[in-house]
C-alpha cells in the first residue's frame, strides 16, 4: 500500500477496513480521523504499528483506549481530545515513543505514573 496519510475530519464516516500490504513495509503514518462518532480506537490499526506515527482521533465517542492501541509502538503523536475517556490505563507507558498526547475535553480525574 503506498497510502501515506488517512484524513476524514468531521464527515460521520465509518472508519474503512484498512489491509496492510502482504509483502514489504506499511506505509500508513498519519491517521486524522477527528469528529466522525468513532466508539473505539479502530483495531486493524495495529497493523500498522511500524508506521504510524501520529493518530488523530479527537471529538469522537471513545470511552475506552483499547488495548489495539497500545500494540502502535511507534506511535509519536496521539490526540484523545474531547471523548468519553475517564481514565487513562497503566499501558500507556509501553508507548515508549510518544511525545505528545491531547486529552483535554475529557473527564480524567488523574493519570498514571506510567506517563
Amino acid at each position: 500500500s503506498v497510502l501515506a496519510v488517512l484524513r476524514a475530519r468531521g464527515c460521520n464516516a465509518a472508519f474503512p477496513q484498512l489491509t496492510p500490504p502482504t509483502h514489504g513495509p506499511t506505509n500508513l503514518n498519519t491517521v486524522f480521523w477527528a469528529n466522525n462518532m468513532l466508539m473505539a480506537v479502530p483495531t486493524q490499526l495495529a497493523a500498522f504499528s511500524a508506521s504510524l506515527r501520529l493518530l488523530d482521533l479527537a471529538h469522537n465517542r471513545i470511552a475506552a483506549m483499547g488495548s489495539e492501541l497500545f500494540a502502535i509502538t511507534h506511535l509519536r503523536d496521539l490526540s484523545l481530545a474531547g471523548n468519553l475517556l475517564q481514565e487513562v490505563p497503566a499501558a500507556i507507558g509501553s508507548l515508549r515513543g510518544l511525545q505528545q498526547l491531547w486529552l483535554h475535553g475529557n473527564s480524567l480525574e488523574a493519570l498514571p505514573d506510567e506517563l
